[in-house]
């Protein structure tokens, strides 16, 4: 399809090669002295989901469901599921500009049940992790960051991840290091753990995923009515699969990871930084380009552009009429925990558009120029 191939909204960041190149070489502990000195903490946990790893950390400081745990309005069900299991969520709502949590209204959400507060750096977008830092330590709250889009921020020259007593990170598909499923929590706390051999089979399966996976990744960059047809299947998959993903609460000692899925994520990792600034500079593109209110205009360079965002009316209609043009954006999320103003805007006018490494200048010109004519 030449020029005209589709332009879509996530790239899976594992290369061909990479899925076969696997060897063994004490993978597991390559990926774990690259993690603690990433944020600076020495214990780590390697577990099923992220959602899991959100659990354990709540667990490891003893809350109960009587304490609450401050979270953004506007962010993914698995965060308020995760918290449930052992506690009370308690809403704060956003920044319009960078649709994470506000720093100011979590002053005024604090009680005597006040425990902890769970930071989601929301597309990627640096949190402002200097005044919640402050916040916490004056009221001797544990700081959770979940760092499931945000990998590889920072904040003031600091690594995300860093600020907090827990870092949680989760490695499915379309992470930015992804081992097709699993996760990690990661902290100065102590975590009892012990390694386990996993079978080959476990292994075998996640090359087997994430082989069909590449395939449907290019057969929507070739093929437009496979494109349209897949995003609605995935789209209806991904909402059941959100719903019935379990939460472990094993606090066993298991730590779930094989030597090949760390050698995935060792891969990923080397290759990190410049993907991010790859896509800091397609950000940049759209920043000069688009005539839509924007809202990337904090702290760029800190931010990862996991998704790129801008709030549009009409969204439904400009994700129909893209997909027919070959483009596929996206609404995460199209809900919010709590219908507090910013968060209930986000969750209405948010629309996702394509940021990722591989695009390249005429495909960004392509996704400008429609936003511009169909965007009033």
């Amino acid at each position: 399809m030449g020029n005209k191939k589709n332009i879509i909204l996530d790239d899976i960041p594992i290369k061909i090669n990479e899925i076969f190149n696997y060897y063994s070489k004490n993978n597991i502990n390559i990926l774990e002295c690259s993690l603690n000195k990433i944020f600076e903490k020495k214990n780590i946990l390697f577990v099923e989901n992220g959602r899991t790893a959100l659990s354990k950390s709540l667990k490891l400081v003893d809350l109960n469901i009587n304490d609450e745990v401050i979270i953004p309005g506007y962010t993914c069900v698995a965060v308020k599921k995760a918290i449930e299991k052992v506690c009370t969520p308690k809403y704060v709502d956003i920044n319009s500009f960078d649709f994470n949590i506000n720093p100011d209204e979590i002053h005024k959400k604090i009680t005597l049940k006040t425990k902890a507060i769970i930071v989601i750096h929301t597309y990627g977008k640096a949190a402002d992790m200097s005044a919640i830092q402050d916040i916490a330590k004056e009221n001797n709250l544990v700081l959770i960051e979940d760092l499931a889009q945000g990998i590889g921020g920072k904040c003031n020259s600091k690594n995300l991840g860093s600020f907090g007593d827990f870092t949680i990170l989760s490695f499915s598909l379309h992470k930015d290091i992804t081992s097709l499923s699993g996760g990690a929590l990661i902290s100065n706390y102590p975590i009892p753990k012990r390694y386990e051999a996993k079978s080959a089979n476990q292994s075998l399966k996640i090359f087997y995923k994430l082989l069909i996976a590449k395939r449907n990744e290019f057969l929507r960059k070739r093929n437009k009515k496979y494109l349209i047809y897949n995003l609605k299947q995935y789209n209806e998959r991904f909402l059941i699969k959100e719903q019935n993903k379990k939460i472990y609460d094993d606090m066993s000692e298991k730590n779930y990871i094989t030597d090949y899925m760390a050698y995935l994520l060792n891969q990923q990792l080397k290759n990190l930084d410049k993907r991010i600034q790859q896509r800091r500079k397609n950000a940049k593109f759209y920043i000069e380009h688009l005539k839509s209110e924007l809202t990337e205009n904090q702290n760029f360079n800190d931010h990862t552009f996991y998704r790129f965002t801008i709030q549009v009316r009409d969204r439904q209609k400009i994700i129909s009429n893209g997909l027919k043009q070959g483009i596929q954006f996206g609404k995460m999320y199209d809900y919010c925990l709590k219908s507090l103003p910013n968060s209930r805007k986000a969750s209405e006018t948010n629309l996702n558009i394509p940021v990722h490494w591989k695009l390249n200048e005429f495909d960004l010109r392509r996704v400008t120029n429609f936003i511009n004519k169909n965007v009033k």
